[in-house]
Order: C-alpha cells, then structure tokens, then sequence
C-alpha cells in the first residue's frame, strides 16, 4: 500500500512504539523535579526552541489541547475585558471550530474570516476583521489538505498592532517546514501528536510567557515521552525537505505529462514541500480515490477532522465541477522515483477508465 494521506492520517511511528516499552517506567511522575519526566521535559523546550519561562502542556488530545487554550482565553482575559469576538479562517480545521463554537452558548461572537483564491489570508480584510472587540485569532500555520502555508509574520505583526492574541496550530508543519517557537511571531501554539509519530491520544500546547492556563498535573507519562521521541526524530527531518520538494515536483509534471488536462493547484504560493492538490477534468475525485484505494494507493479528500477538499477548494473560488475532480497526495519520505513514477502511471490508468465510464454514461 502506497499511502500519499499521511498528511491527513498519519500514522504511528513504528520505532517509537517499540521504544515506548521500555523507556520510561509507568510510576514516574513526569513533572517531579528529579524524575526522568522532568529531563524530557527540558528536552522538549530545547527541541521546540521554547524559552525557560515559556509554558508547555501536555494533553490527552490534539481536542484537550484547543478546549484548554479556549478556556484559559474566555475565563482569564475575555470575560475580565469584555473582549468577547473571536476570529477563525474559513479553512480552519473542525477541532478548532469545535473548540470555538463552544463559546457561541455564552455569548461571544465568532467571525469566519475568507482566504484568497490561493487559500491565503487577505491581510486588508484582516486588518479590518480585527476590531477592538476581538479578543483573539485562531488558526492553522498550514493547510492540511493543500499545503499552502499562511504568511505568518505577516499576520502576527497585525495582530500585535490591534492588540490580539494569536494562536497557530502547526502540526501538518511539523519534520516539513523548520521551526523554533521563540522565534515565531505568535502567542500560543497548538498540535496533534500524531504529526510526530505518536499515537493517537496527544496533543501540545505552548504559550509564550508566564501568563497561561493553570500549571500541569496527571500527564501521562507514555504520551511524554511519545512527544519527545517524536520530537527528536521529527524536527530534524525538516532539514531534509529538499528532496521532498525535487520529487513532489517531479510527480507534478510526471502528472501533467501522463494525464491529460490534468490542474496542479497552489503552484504560485509557498506550500508544504509534499502536498499536491490535482484536479481531474471528467471525472469525481471521490470514485477515482475508491478506485486507487482498490489498487493500493491512498490519496484524500478530506473529512473527519478536516473539511471536504471540495469545499475548501470551493471557497477559494474554483469551480465546483473541478473541485469535486480534485484529490490531495503527499508524498511519502524515503519513497524512490521509481515508485513515484509507477504510482502515477497506474493514477493515469484509472483517470482514463473513470473518463471512459463517464463518456459512455453521459451519452
């Protein structure tokens, strides 16, 4: 099985898992002050580039992690300030609307801000989305499904000129795109433990400074030190994002030569260097991911806990009929061309039997 969805679900870290077993024994208290807890503890501020007095959480879920940040923000600034307007993207993922829309049942007022037609944020609207009553901005660093990565300085410098805060979630951005969170332009941060080979059931939070939620108890100890194992692997791959941006781009163009009328999206903004999103004229994205899951290659259109690719893509103005053609791969680490090459032959054979059923269908 060739799986071009780890962005979308990604899975467990095999050496990870094994080494869980034994790592770390069941009874340490993780936060103790001379426990092996707290040694990685130290490890992860170091691995993330986090400051001393910076604060980080470990939570039972990427959900826990948002639902504690939104708690802290409504009960510890926005009911003292009457700051009760919060500010989402259009193509923010459901936990995080889950997490925000929470808040609707008490009174704030919850804004979904438009992208652009390349799945960016429009800093003008920004600018005027963000009125004196806006206690905060949520979103996601980069968008699952697409790879378009936000322009995140840009935004932070607005934010910080209308005085709110703002929270990023970077787990698709995680061992893809480097990172130290002292240097990122941003208040609190938040992601999935899955994006670093952990398994499922974690999730992160960071806040810079000393003003934050309620200090941290009962972490789990295995989730610990998930975090760090995956941390230390993880990061580092960053570096390697060269190689991944070669073959991605090379899948496109192998694409484009192999299958007519083929569309590669988001070709002129930054993105993550193995996300592609093609449509394919003449046929439902949704019948040609059945038939290359039948064959062993997994792509995505989204769902769970992410919007539909369909949807995204038409919020960006395409049109609906191309983007229900579209379908979301990314492309695996250590995979050879050789494998990428087969891949979209045996993509192409399946675009031309779909075209095919559709031609004789629509006569």
């Amino acid at each position: 099985m060739l799986h071009f969805d780890g962005h979308i679900t990604p899975a467990a870290d095999p050496e990870i898992l094994k080494a869980l077993g034994s790592s770390i024994a069941p009874y340490d208290t993780p936060f103790g002050p001379r426990q092996k807890g707290q040694e990685k503890v130290e490890a992860l501020y170091e691995l993330f580039g986090a400051d001393p007095k910076d604060q980080i959480y470990i939570c039972a879920s990427a959900q826990q992690a948002l639902d504690k940040l939104v708690h802290h923000l409504y009960f510890d600034y926005m009911i003292k300030t009457g700051r009760n307007h919060v500010v989402l993207l259009n193509t923010t993922e459901a936990l995080s609307v889950n997490s925000v829309d929470a808040l609707k049942q008490a009174g704030v007022s919850v804004k979904m801000l438009s992208v652009n037609n390349q799945g960016q944020v429009d800093l003008d609207a920004l600018k005027k989305a963000l009125t004196p009553k806006v206690a905060f901005l949520s979103m996601s660093f980069v968008t699952p499904l697409t790879g378009v990565v936000q322009p995140i300085w840009d935004i932070a410098t607005i934010c910080r000129d209308k005085g709110v805060f703002l929270h990023v979630d970077i787990g698709p951005a995680m061992g893809h795109l480097y990172f130290q969170f002292k240097d990122l332009p941003i208040d609190y941060l938040t992601f999935d433990g899955r994006y670093l080979g952990a398994p499922y059931g974690g999730g992160f939070l960071a806040k810079k400074g000393s003003y934050g939620p309620k200090a941290q108890s009962n972490v789990c100890p295995y989730m610990l030190e998930a975090l760090y194992l995956g941390a230390k692997k993880r990061l580092s791959d960053a570096e390697e994002c060269f190689e991944h941006y070669r073959l991605a781009d090379h899948f496109v163009q192998k694409v484009r030569d192999t299958i007519q009328g083929s569309v590669p999206y988001f070709t002129n903004c930054e993105t993550l260097p193995h996300v592609v999103t093609i449509g394919f004229p003449g046929l439902h994205g949704e019948a040609l991911l059945y038939r290359l899951n039948q064959k062993g290659v997994r792509a995505s259109i989204g769902g769970q806990s992410q919007q539909r690719l369909e949807r995204l893509l038409g919020l960006m103005g395409i049109d609906e009929m191309m983007a229900r053609s579209a379908l979301s791969f990314a492309i695996p680490k250590n995979l050879s061309q050789k494998t990428l090459d087969e891949a979209v032959n045996l993509i192409a054979n399946q675009v031309n039997q779909l075209r095919k059923l559709s031609g004789v269908m629509a006569s």
